[in-house]
């Protein structure tokens, strides 16, 4: 079986992901934008796609220094050799294709260093779409939205730099995260993010598995996560003020 993590804090549940007996487990990221429009009729829903962005699949490699949650998992996912799992890869860029959203095929290495990229656009324009009730382009529009994403990006640079992934790949600056979150907004002006669309329809977010994870793996790592605690403290109040509780 392959089984492809497509979803937001891909970091976050690597921690804890266990792998089937004879299993690949890839991992792809994306810059496409997409939401759901309320039901127009019973078990029907459409899916409007606000930005055309680029698909990268690759194998999961494990952080260094342990990986976070001290459960392991990360070692665990790291048995999947990597040249089955790009060839696995290749299969998944394919189905992609199929549906028209055709995915760039990459490495561990690579796969990796997307993962902290995409974090970081994830970090910075999901808690604050939802918080701000704004849509992704508005958010580096506003002086408090740079100053935070560039707040919540070095945060960011500096915990992968203590504990980067298990390749020789050059962990991502605080420079290349911000500018990849400023790609990402430009991409997705139009789009609400899923995290905006989870808090303000009753949902249960994603923070947890985005900036909660980052505060949580720099106190791991001896150090402070300031602005991404921040947000995710943020974020529980939210939550609770809306009532979530799944």
């Amino acid at each position: 079986a392959v089984v492809v993590l497509l979803c937001n804090g891909a970091l976050s549940l690597a921690d804890s992901l266990q792998l089937p007996a004879g299993g690949a487990l890839l991992v792809a990221t994306t810059t496409h934008g997409a939401w759901l429009h309320p039901p127009r009729q019973e078990g029907l829903r459409e899916v409007q796609h606000a930005g055309r962005g680029t698909t990268w699949v690759g194998p999961l490699l494990p952080l260094r220094a342990g990986g976070g949650g001290g459960g392991g998992g990360a070692a665990r996912v790291a048995g999947v050799p990597e040249v089955a799992s790009s060839s696995s890869a290749e299969l998944a860029a394919a189905r992609f294709a199929a549906a028209g959203l055709g995915a760039v095929v990459e490495g561990g290495g690579q796969t990796s260093r997307r993962l902290w990229l995409k974090l970081a656009a994830n970090a910075v324009l999901n808690p604050l779409t939802a918080l701000w009730n704004v849509r992704n382009g508005e958010v580096l529009r506003r002086p408090d939205g740079r100053r935070i994403a560039a707040d919540v990006c070095a945060e960011i640079a500096q915990v992968c730099a203590a504990a980067p992934p298990a390749a020789a790949t050059p962990s991502p600056s605080a420079r290349e995260l911000e500018a990849f979150v400023e790609d990402c907004a430009s991409e997705n002006a139009d789009n609400w993010s899923s995290m905006h669309q989870d808090l303000h329809h009753g949902r249960r977010t994603e923070v947890e598995h985005l900036n909660g994870w980052v505060a949580r793996r720099a106190r791991e790592l001896g150090t402070r996560a300031e602005a991404n605690d921040a947000l995710a403290e943020q974020m529980r109040r939210a939550e609770a003020a809306k009532g979530q509780t799944g």
